[in-house]
C-alpha cells in the first residue's frame, strides 16, 4: 500500500486441497498495491461446491506501525467496498520494511 500497509488476504479456509484451482491472483509477494488494484479472483461458487468455506481472511502484518485503524464493517460485502481505514506511524527512512514471505 502507498502508506507502507503491509496485508495478508486468505482466501477460502482450509481450500489447499484445491491446489489453486478455484483461484486466479493478479500480484506477488511484495508488489506495491493501491486502492482498487486488483488483488485476485476465487470462484466462490467452486469453493462451495468443493466443501470449503469461502471465507476471506485480512491480517495487517505490520499492525506495529499502525497509528490508527478503524474497522468499517464486516461480514459479507462486494468487491471494492471499503472495509477499514488505517494510517501508519511516520518511519524514519533508515527503518527497513521486511518482505513479506508467500504463503501457499
Amino acid at each position: 500500500m502507498p502508506n507502507g500497509l503491509e496485508v495478508l488476504v486468505h482466501m477460502g479456509l482450509d481450500t489447499v486441497a484445491l491446489k489453486g484451482a478455484p483461484f486466479t491472483v493478479h500480484v506477488q509477494p511484495g508488489d506495491a498495491v493501491q486502492p482498487g488494484t486488483r488483488l485476485a479472483f476465487m470462484d466462490i461458487e467452486a469453493v462451495k461446491a468443493a466443501g470449503y468455506s469461502p471465507e476471506v481472511i485480512v491480517v495487517i502484518t505490520n499492525s506495529d506501525q499502525l497509528a490508527e485503524f478503524r474497522l468499517l464493517t464486516s461480514g459479507p460485502h462486494e468487491s471494492g467496498d471499503p472495509v477499514a481505514e488505517a494510517q501508519t506511524a511516520a518511519l524514519p527512512e533508515t527503518t527497513p520494511r521486511p518482505k513479506a514471505e508467500p504463503a501457499l
